[in-house]
C-alpha cells in the first residue's frame, strides 16, 4: 500500500496528529496508520513495535469473521436468509427458526452472558475454558424471539464461525485454505493468524493477528465494495449489507461491524467529529479498523487502553487525521498496491 504523493491529503498536518498522538502517548497507542486511495500516507508506531509486527485483534475479529461469510455467500455455499444449520438445533422448533441474518447482527435471542469483569461468565469461560466455542452458544437457551432484541454476544460470532466451518466441510472445502484463496491471497493479507479452538474451528471472535499494513488491506477491501484488483470477493453491495444497522441496535451495529450513526433517541455518534457512513472493525483496548468512504481513507489504531474509554481517547486523533485530507475529485478509490 504506497505510492505517490495525493495533492488532497496534507501530510504535514496528518504527520503533526500522528506525532503528537505519540509524544503525550496516555491512551497507549500502538500504531497508527493512515491509508488514502489505498495508499499509505502516514504510520507511526510506539517504541517495541513495527510494521512487521501482528497486533492481536480483540473484537476487530467479528469483522474478519463476517467477511469470511461474505465470501462463502459469494461462492454460493450460504444464504443468510436461511436457518443457520446448527446440528443442535436439529428438531428444536425455536432455535431451529434462527438465521445467518439474526446471527450476523446479534438478534438471534440467544443467552450469552458477555461480562468481562465476572471471572466466571460465558464470555470468559468460553474463551479460556471451553473446547468448542461455538458449541457453548449454540447450548444457550432462546432468551427472546429472533430479531426483536439487539445484545452484544461473542458466542454469537463463534457459533457462526463453527458452523461456517462445517458448512464447508460438508462441501469438501477447508476452512483455512478457504479463507486464504477467497480473501487473503487476493488482498495480499501475508500475516494474518486466525487462532483455533481445541475443535479447529477458528475463535472468529477474538483472536486473530495481522499487522497494521494488514488490517488496513482488509478495510480497504470494504471501500472498494468487496472487488481487489477486478476480481469480486464479497457479493456486490455486501458493504451495504454489513453497515445496515440492526433493527434493535438503535443503530450503533451492523453485521459485525461498528457504525458511527447517531441513535434513534439522543445517543450521539461515537465518533462526533467524523461523519455517521463511517464504519469499522472494533476490538477491546482500542483496536480499530476505521473505514471512511467519503475520503476514500482507511485508519488503523491500534493499542492498549485501559482505565479510561478507548473511544474517547481516539476520537481526538481520528479527527485531525480526518480534517487533513480532502474529498476525492472523482467516485473512483484505486486498489491499495502493496
Amino acid at each position: 500500500m504506497s505510492g505517490k504523493a495525493l495533492m488532497r491529503v496534507d501530510y504535514g498536518a496528518v504527520d503533526f496528529a500522528l506525532t503528537r498522538a505519540f509524544e503525550n502517548n496516555t491512551p497507549n497507542h500502538r500504531a497508527l496508520l493512515v491509508a488514502v486511495d489505498g495508499k499509505i500516507v502516514d504510520e507511526r508506531y510506539a517504541e517495541g513495535f513495527d510494521a512487521s509486527t501482528p497486533f492481536l485483534s480483540w473484537s476487530m475479529a467479528k469483522s474478519v469473521t463476517a467477511t469470511l461469510v461474505g465470501a462463502a455467500v459469494e461462492r454460493g455455499f450460504i444464504d443468510i436468509n436461511d436457518p443457520a444449520p446448527v446440528p443442535e438445533w436439529e428438531g428444536d422448533s425455536d432455535k431451529s427458526k434462527i438465521t445467518w441474518n439474526d446471527l450476523l447482527h446479534m438478534q438471534s435471542g440467544l443467552g450469552f452472558g458477555e461480562d468481562y469483569d465476572q471471572v466466571r461468565s460465558d464470555v470468559n469461560r468460553m474463551l479460556f475454558e471451553r473446547a468448542d466455542a461455538g458449541g457453548m452458544a449454540a447450548r444457550s437457551p432462546v432468551e427472546h424471539p429472533p430479531g426483536e432484541v439487539w445484545y452484544y454476544s461473542s458466542g454469537t460470532t463463534n457459533l457462526i464461525a463453527r458452523t461456517l466451518r462445517q458448512v464447508l466441510e460438508h462441501e469438501g472445502v477447508d476452512l483455512y485454505a478457504f479463507a486464504q484463496e477467497a480473501i487473503f491471497e487476493p488482498v495480499g493479507v501475508a500475516t494474518i493468524t486466525m487462532e483455533p479452538d481445541a475443535t479447529g474451528s477458528i475463535i472468529g471472535s477474538s483472536f486473530v493477528y495481522a499487522t497494521a499494513r494488514d488490517w488496513a488491506r482488509l478495510g480497504q477491501l470494504y471501500l472498494q465494495d468487496g472487488v481487489w484488483n477486478g476480481e469480486r470477493l464479497l457479493p456486490e453491495g455486501w458493504k451495504d449489507y454489513v453497515k445496515t444497522p440492526a433493527g434493535a441496535s438503535d443503530r450503533q451495529y451492523g453485521a459485525q461491524f461498528w457504525l458511527n450513526q447517531d441513535g434513534e433517541n439522543g445517543r450521539e455518534r461515537f465518533f462526533s467529529g467524523v461523519p455517521e457512513e463511517m464504519f469499522f472493525f472494533a476490538g477491546h483496548e482500542g483496536q480499530y479498523v476505521f473505514i471512511i468512504p467519503d475520503k476514500k481513507m482507511v485508519v488503523v489504531r491500534t493499542g492498549m487502553t485501559r482505565g479510561r474509554p478507548a473511544m474517547a481517547e481516539v476520537a481526538p486523533v481520528l479527527k485531525e487525521i480526518y480534517d487533513a485530507v480532502g474529498f476525492p475529485e472523482d467516485g473512483a478509490a484505486g486498489d491499495a498496491a502493496r
